[in-house]
């Protein structure tokens, strides 16, 4: 199989030793990948590394399958020793029960390396189901996302709240002095965007493609205002003018410049309100003015967000002064957090009365879909959805029609070193923003997560074609690619590196 010779391949082609002693396990799989469901046939295929030419074994490579020891019996004297050469030896098991397996391969050295023995150990997972949470722990064979961590400012950490369709990112990081400041990410580089007088506190909360970014200026979280970030310059957006409501929050804006928020009292009553052409005034419909809170607006100025109405709130989709509510999944209460140009809305909202349960949403021409619940937890919040209606939320999902409902853990490298991870969003291209915990440190990190395509030449296979292409594109840390090698930034970071070739190596041959 072309993934098993790759691991060497690779390794050559990167001046890496893949083999110390002559004789030992280069790759080891486990079939059906990605994933084996109880019944399946299961095959261990093993490549060894021999010390001779044409190869065989001084003694026999022993597979031992939870205690139980199998003879890979391929054996041979003589050979030309220092010569490598390479063996696929294919071990059908038959159909196992669901359960975690434990193996362990041994080689042996022939007496002119030294003799001895290498050990090889891992496990493998058969279950009667699809892997996530459950306790069976499948680990994904081939990873369709990259993560990247994003730098901070300095301070403990930091989350990613906004993407927008260029892989640029904002949110909120902290300064070495403990202040909490909006940020813009762009290929590597971070800008801290600041604040104004007289804050010492910032959130980016939303960007559009033309990097303008808007979020909320406070003090501590005594009194905020919203806020506009265009070229270099913070500026007050202001407020609706009336005694009392000078609070205001901006959460999302579009490429015509209309940003959407919420302006509050001292009595914490919330008012919804458009901001377009230096003007911010309330959103106002049918209903009369809309009490409550914008939260997202697409292109052609859709706004969602939440009302309240007869001592209950709703999501609404405002069009051209015309606020549909969306109803709930049986509950008094729900909320809307996206929408995307389609005007599909997603959110949360609470369950039928005495069920104490709110589920993430998707509503789309009239219908409110109930996402359900995620893993083992029993409540779950959309916060985004994109064009290609990819939704995703916490408990750490992504949701599509087609492809159902996959948590984090699916998406990831097994062996990732994050954990803890929570988007907040989505944007046209597929990449995920959010915060996790990274290497175990404290405070959460930002991140960047991006769909993993590693068929540059676009021929349907991803092959060592593509590995030739890669090698051209190759460039390291701090070199930007040409416009020619810009697809094989994998994670975006600006450069072609070895975390890109390390994307690269798990989709074409696994972990």
């Amino acid at each position: 199989m072309i993934r098993l010779w790759l691991a060497l391949v690779l390794a050559l082609a990167f001046g890496r030793t893949t083999f110390a002693h002559c004789v030992g396990v280069a790759d080891v799989e486990v079939l059906p990948a990605p994933q084996i469901l109880e019944g399946d046939p299961v095959t261990i295929e093993v490549l060894i590394v021999t010390c001779s030419y044409p190869a065989s074994l001084y003694q026999p490579t022993e597979l031992t399958i939870d205690g139980q020891t199998i003879l890979i019996d391929i054996y041979a004297e003589g050979g030309m020793a220092d010569t490598a050469d390479w063996i696929l030896e294919p071990v059908p098991l038959g159909p196992l029960k669901s359960g975690v397996y434990s193996y362990t391969i041994v080689t042996h050295r022939i007496p002119e390396q030294g003799g001895g023995s290498d050990i090889f150990e891992d496990t493998f997972c058969v279950d009667t189901a699809k892997c996530g949470f459950l306790p069976c722990k499948c680990r994904p064979i081939v990873p369709t996302y990259a993560i990247t961590k994003l730098d901070t400012l300095g301070g403990t950490g930091g989350v990613a709240l906004a993407v927008n369709d260029l892989g640029q990112v904002t949110g909120r990081a902290y300064t070495p002095e403990g202040q909490c400041h909006a940020f813009l990410w762009t290929a590597g580089e971070l800008i801290d965007l600041g604040t104004f007088r007289p804050f010492s506190h910032s959130e980016g909360w939303g960007m559009n493609n033309v990097a303008q970014v808007v979020g909320i200026a406070t003090n501590s979280g005594d009194f905020s205002r919203g806020f506009l970030w265009d070229k270099g310059k913070m500026i007050d957006l202001g407020d609706l003018a009336d005694p009392g409501w000078t609070d205001t929050q901006a959460y999302a804006v579009n490429d015509h410049g209309q940003i959407v928020g919420r302006t509050h009292n001292s009595s914490f009553e919330s008012r919804a309100f458009l901001w377009q052409k230096g003007v911010m005034a309330p959103l106002h419909s049918q209903f009369g003015e809309l009490l409550g809170i914008a939260r997202d607006i697409n292109s052609a100025g859709h706004i969602a967000g939440s009302f309240w109405t007869n001592n209950t709130t709703h999501p609404f989709l405002w069009i051209d002064g015309v606020a549909t509510d969306l109803g709930t999944l049986g509950g008094s209460f729900a909320a809307a957090y996206g929408v995307n140009d389609f005007d599909q809305v997603v959110g949360k909202s609470e369950r039928p009365e005495g069920e104490h349960l709110y589920h993430a949403f998707l509503w789309d021409k009239g219908k409110m879909i109930d996402l359900g619940e995620i893993g083992e937890f029993s409540s779950s919040l959309a916060y985004a959805i994109n064009n290609s209606g990819q939704v995703i939320g916490v408990p750490s999902f992504l949701y599509h029609s087609e492809t159902g409902l996959r948590v984090f853990s699916d998406l990831l490298a097994y062996d990732t070193e994050w954990s803890s991870v929570h988007p907040r969003d989505i944007n046209n291209v597929g990449q995920i923003v959010g915060s996790g915990v990274y290497q175990g440190s404290h405070g959460s990190k930002p991140f960047l997560m991006t769909p993993i395509d590693a068929d540059f030449n676009d021929d349907g296979d991803v092959d060592l074609a593509d590995f030739a292409c890669f090698q051209v594109c190759f460039t390291g840390p701090e070199l930007p690619p040409g416009e020619e090698c810009q697809s094989h930034d994998i994670d975006r970071d600006g450069d072609v590196d070895l975390d890109d070739f390390d994307s690269l190596q798990w989709v074409m041959e696994g972990p």
